[in-house]
């Protein structure tokens, strides 16, 4: 049932994040036509809107995870989805699953975006790509891995926190407030998490 699931979560991601990388994609094209052609103004345009694009990814699929957590479990949806012959724990291990996947691939696609504005830009990437994955520096890819893995711990503990408040703050004594509480309790989680590492 899990895998069902997974595949509606899926899905429901599916319908606003590709239009966001299309666009990328497309400012990224025009980026590099306008500097095969020589025109810098739109050049520069294009590598502006092509790091804002990274960004606004992000937090679109963080909005999004937020809305699908909140929506699909305590909203008009969310009444139906309970209903499911399945346990409380495996809908929000597939939500979970979900924004995890959702959440890697929005920030591998403004890692993208970075480094297409870069190129666009017209910085040259060949001393970086070299100083990371040269043959004589075997430090720094450790340390590429070393970040990535830390980054994708971070990354879980952050839906956990967030996963944790929106829930918290659905229970009988805080349903008047929700939203309100559900930002207090967010920053109070994220605060312990952070005094425990």
């Amino acid at each position: 049932m899990l895998g069902k699931l997974l595949k509606y979560e899926m899905k429901a991601g599916l319908r606003l994040l590709p239009i966001v990388y299309l666009g990328m994609v497309s400012v990224f094209l025009v980026g590099l036509l306008a500097k095969a052609i020589g025109i810098s103004q739109i050049q520069f345009a294009a590598a502006l809107l092509l790091a804002v694009g990274g960004v606004a990814a992000v937090l679109m699929t963080l909005v999004l995870v937020i809305l699908r957590c909140f929506k699909g479990l305590f909203c008009t949806e969310g009444y139906l989805t309970q209903t499911l012959p399945v346990g409380k724990g495996t809908l929000l291990l597939s939500k979970v699953i979900a924004a995890y996947v959702w959440m890697i691939v929005s920030v591998l696609g403004a890692a993208a975006a970075f480094v297409g504005c870069l190129w666009i830009g017209g910085a040259d990437l060949r001393p970086i790509w070299e100083m990371v994955f040269g043959s004589g520096t075997r430090g720094w890819g450790a340390l590429l891995f070393y970040v990535a893995a830390v980054g994708a711990a971070q990354l879980l503990t952050f839906l956990g926190e967030l996963y944790f408040a929106v829930t918290l703050a659905n229970t009988r004594p805080f349903l008047r407030n929700n939203t309100v509480f559900s930002v207090l309790f967010f920053f109070i989680t994220n605060f312990i998490v952070s005094l425990l590492e």
